[in-house]
């Protein structure tokens, strides 16, 4: 045991509180909490743990921790701090609903809007729908029977719906009361009580017909039907789970599997699962989960959750009525969503391993180049031809997954735009100097798509730059087929080609170069465009932009006889074009 954790273990309290855990880096991997810090924490250090949770342990340098006066503190900090640090073995949740809920608004004169995720300072929501397009259609229902606010801006006067009798028209009315009088009955409708509401369409429908009003009696009459199909029965039904969220989970080989039911109205009406890595205790991982599903939705009046939790604990975090069923028809449905969570296990276990294939080639890299640390790796290639359009491409790749949004292009502006070392040294600075300013990460590991002299190259910036930056390169042979890696002490490792970490080197090499060469055509085109049409005498920028949008291309424009190409240009400029393009 590190002296440093030694000391800290002896003078933690046994009170509750939230405990950090940190690499040799300083940077935050996990967040825990605990009823007892001292007795928590020291179970890392002082017992045998396999697993992930080994994983963990191996990375621990350090750690820090928070009292707090409660269990329920602890909760809401570990969530905070959670949110805050995103730590790599902490369990992390997307940030947003993959369902839509129908808010009403918290204006003075409320409206209805769609959105994915819960904001109680916004309104009241009303959800989740199975779809979007359910909760569009029910709010479209809604804007022609009820006369709300329509208008996201109150305008000076009234608008078109406050003349066909579908708005109170706030902006010019006194509307407090009856306004009110029609918010309450489109809560009671988002609640499930639309019964007299269906009696109101069944008269206007036939009120519609007899008028002969066939189009407005069909759209009524859609109406119903629709109204009909979300108070049908579902498969799934308990006159017991009004409005009640149920969760279960199962665990396999460092991956644990979460599943929700989410009831509505005595409706089954969404369902969502989660297949992620964690690194701790199954109830620590079933906290953060439901501490971070709850920020994405709303709290229903009750919680079926496993046994394995505290009821007390939960019911002052999120006050709900919460149930920890050991028998009769609630733990049947607890059954059921282990149940359903096995089956989410068994569908993702494919992306599971090969999330845990990357870890295990990520960490092979790390060891065969002696590195602290690899999750970031970056590559670079440059383009052009004949020294013309100049270009590079720059992939990133985290934790042996291709992070695109990180992905960049750069333009390369030195004189002698032939001379691929200079390239070289150009991209890398420009990529360097994006990490000294703290504008990106600096790289765990980065990869020259070439040989010993464009790695010498690469270095020399970085070290004229003061940066400690890990890079090696790929080697090719004769026929640029990569043969070697060239370590961090330059000396090449040969792999074979079936090789599981030579597969992913040259996965990461054909993404660069497609990049790279992407842009590069891009930009050629452009220029190729640009200096065949600049160079025309009457061609200006009107006309040039005139024929593109026509013939898209410099290859169609070509083509084109000078009688066709008149029609957008004077004669004597169309016969310029011909002439100029062909000796192109």
């Amino acid at each position: 045991m590190k002296e440093n954790i030694k000391r800290k273990l002896e003078i933690l309290p046994l009170e509750p509180g939230c405990y950090l855990m940190k690499d040799k880096f300083n940077n935050i991997i996990y967040v825990g909490k605990a009823k007892k810090l001292k007795n928590r924490v020291s179970q890392y250090f002082t017992r045998a743990v396999n697993g992930k949770t080994a994983l963990l342990v191996h990375d621990i340098e350090d750690f820090d921790y928070i009292v707090t006066n409660s269990e329920k503190e602890c909760l809401l900090l570990e969530l905070n701090l959670i949110r805050k640090h995103m730590p790599k073995y902490n369990i992390l949740l997307k940030d947003g609903s993959h369902y839509p809920y129908i808010l009403l608004t918290k204006e003075e004169h409320p409206r209805l809007r769609i959105v994915r995720k819960v904001d109680k300072r916004k309104g009241r929501h009303f959800g989740p729908y199975s779809d979007s397009s359910a909760a569009r259609k029910v709010v479209n229902m809604l804007n022609q029977l009820f006369p709300l606010r329509k208008c996201q801006n109150l305008p000076k006067k009234p608008c078109l719906y406050y003349h066909t009798g579908q708005c109170l028209a706030p902006c010019i009315n006194k509307v407090n009361e009856e306004e009110q009088k029609v918010i309450k009955e489109v809560i009671d409708f988002l609640n499930g009580e639309n019964k007299q509401i269906k009696k109101v369409l069944v008269s206007k429908m036939k009120e519609a017909s007899e008028t002969m009003q066939y189009e407005q009696a069909l759209e009524y009459k859609n109406m119903i039907d629709y109204l009909d199909h979300i108070n049908e029965k579902q498969n799934v039904e308990s006159a017991t789970l009004k409005d009640c969220d149920v969760f279960g989970f199962h665990t396999q080989e460092g991956y644990i599997a979460f599943s929700t039911l989410m009831y509505r109205n005595n409706h089954l009406i969404a369902k969502e699962d989660e297949v992620l890595p964690y690194f701790d205790s199954i109830e620590d991982a079933l906290y953060s989960y439901l501490n971070q599903f709850y920020l994405n939705h709303i709290v229903p009046k009750n919680i079926i959750v496993p046994s394995i939790l505290d009821k007390d604990l939960l019911h002052d975090l999120f006050q709900a009525n919460i149930l920890i069923p050991t028998r009769g028809r609630y733990n049947e449905i607890i059954s059921m969503v282990a149940n359903n969570a096995i089956k989410a296990m068994e569908q993702k276990v494919l992306g599971s391993k090969k999330y845990q294939d990357n870890y295990l080639l990520m960490n092979r890299l790390k060891e065969m180049l002696g590195l602290e640390k690899l999750e970031r790796i970056e590559m670079i290639d440059n383009s052009h031809t004949a020294g013309a359009n100049l270009v590079a491409g720059v992939v990133v790749f985290i934790n042996g997954v291709p992070s695109k949004k990180d992905y960049r292009k750069y333009r390369l502006t030195n004189l002698n735009s032939a001379d691929d070392l200079e390239s070289t040294k150009e991209v890398v600075y420009k990529r360097l100097y994006k990490s000294l300013t703290k504008e990106i990460p600096l790289m765990d590991l980065f990869i020259v798509d070439g040989g010993i002299t464009q790695l010498h190259a690469a270095k020399e910036v970085a070290s004229t730059m003061k940066l400690n930056v890990p890079m090696i390169g790929l080697s090719k042979n004769d026929k640029h087929q990569t043969r070697a890696i060239i370590d961090l002490n330059e000396e090449e490792i040969i792999l074979e080609k079936n090789d599981d970490l030579f597969i992913f080197l040259m996965k990461l090499q054909d993404e660069v170069h497609r990049y790279a060469i992407t842009y590069h055509k891009k930009t050629r085109s452009k220029s190729l465009i640009s200096s065949a049409l600049d160079e025309i005498k009457g061609l200006g920028k009107v006309r040039k932009e005139k024929l593109l949008s026509v013939y898209k291309t410099i290859s169609n424009i070509a083509s084109s006889s000078i009688e066709e190409l008149s029609q957008y240009v004077p004669i004597e400029v169309a016969r310029e074009i011909k002439e100029k393009l062909e000796q192109k």
